[in-house]
């Protein structure tokens, strides 16, 4: 069933005070006391509200873009016919002579063409490139918190504590050793064997160190 004009206008009219309310804080409670109506219809309006807002920031920003879009094309085409006309040889004129008997000599100097308007056209094209998002984003290298690139020492620090969290597993800087036990295995040592005595478990073998350049170790199984 249809619903009437008039029906339709206090619809309208009852939305955009429930908006309103809504804006400034009011619980859906509160602007149903307000509005003489019940709860659930404030939560139908606040949702039918929501749903014109997201239309309208995407219309929006269609429109914007486009319109971005408009003016860089209009640009873009200024700047190739600037070009072209830069390109174009300079004429200059010179008369010489008295009133009745006057010469005149031509001058015609070529022009190879004014870069800064291929500039502005290059410009455009960036511009375009990263509204439309065609563009891959730019890789940041890691660096100091003022900025500064990291030294050599620094990066292998940083990718130390990235392998010890993916691979729970200590990496090594080049020069480093593995601490061994008192025989020189890697079981650990003493230490190693009262806390494994202590949990109830054999210490087990200590799992090796990785080096930085050696290659990354297989992901454990699940076990079954």
């Amino acid at each position: 069933m249809s619903v009437k004009p008039v029906r339709k206008l206090e619809i309208v009219q009852r939305r955009q005070r429930v908006a309103e309310l809504y804006l400034q804080g009011w619980q859906q409670e509160a602007i149903a006391k307000e509005q003489v109506i019940r709860q659930p219809m404030v939560s139908e309006d606040l949702a039918k509200i929501r749903q014109a807002w997201r239309e309208s920031a995407i219309r929006d920003f269609d429109a914007a873009r486009d319109l971005e879009l408009a003016r860089l094309d209009r640009i873009e085409r200024e700047a190739w016919a600037a070009w072209e006309r830069s390109k174009q040889p300079s004429q200059t004129a010179t008369v010489n002579g008295e009133a009745g008997s006057q010469s005149a000599r031509r001058t015609v100097k070529h022009q190879n063409g004014d870069p800064r308007f291929l500039d502005i056209a290059l410009r455009c094209n960036e511009a375009r490139r990263q509204i439309l998002g065609i563009d891959a984003p730019t890789k940041i290298a890691p660096t100091t918190p003022d900025g500064q690139p990291l030294t050599r020492e620094e990066r292998l620090i940083h990718i130390k504590a990235i392998i010890s969290e993916q691979f729970g597993i200590k990496a090594l800087l080049p020069g480093e050793t593995t601490e061994v036990g008192d025989e020189g295995t890697d079981e650990g040592g003493p230490a190693a064997e009262a806390a494994g005595d202590a949990n109830g478990r054999g210490a087990g073998p200590v799992e090796p160190a990785l080096a930085l350049g050696d290659p990354c170790p297989p992901a454990a199984s699940p076990a079954g």
